[in-house]
């Protein structure tokens, strides 16, 4: 049924990003967060071909939040975690395929155990594009997934 290794990474892909799906929404739990620092999964060398790279994510992550009131600081500095995740995919007919999460999170020792504690958490999925403009549209739906970040935190910070 499943013969091609591309359709099967593309199941994989749509099974995993609805294990994640969740609709963001403001919490309270973000009160107090001020400073975030970025990881970025290196994406995968599909992503070429699909239009998008690490450095046109993490470009938009950078402009939205510092244009809020996060103050984004080095990853080897102490603050909460904000990951963005992108697994994309290339179908040899041509197609791009795609599930991205943010999450904004922190690892935290509680009686004597190491665990994260995640405060926000967002997802997609996508399928269907070619080349640039799938990537335009990806980079675009991980902007909006930001925006939601930036507003949740803003009400949870009144």
């Amino acid at each position: 049924m499943l013969e091609s290794w591309s359709m099967k990474k593309l199941l994989a892909i749509v099974v995993l990003g609805l294990i994640w799906s969740n609709h963001s929404n403001a919490n309270p739990s973000l009160k107090g967060i001020e400073d975030i620092k970025i990881i970025l999964i290196e994406l995968h060398p599909a992503a070429e071909k699909c239009g998008l790279s690490t450095d046109k994510i993490l470009t938009s992550a950078k402009y939205i939040l510092q244009n809020s009131k996060f103050n984004v600081v080095p990853s080897d500095k102490p603050a909460f975690n904000l990951y963005i995740q992108v697994n994309l995919g290339h179908h040899q007919a041509g197609y791009c395929y795609s599930s991205a999460r943010i999450e904004v999170y922190d690892f935290i020792l509680h009686k004597g155990r190491y665990g994260d504690v995640v405060y926000y958490n967002n997802s997609i999925i996508m399928s269907g594009g070619i080349g640039s403009s799938y990537g335009n549209s990806v980079a675009n739906q991980i902007e909006g997934m930001l925006k939601e970040l930036v507003v949740a935190w803003s009400e949870a910070n009144k």
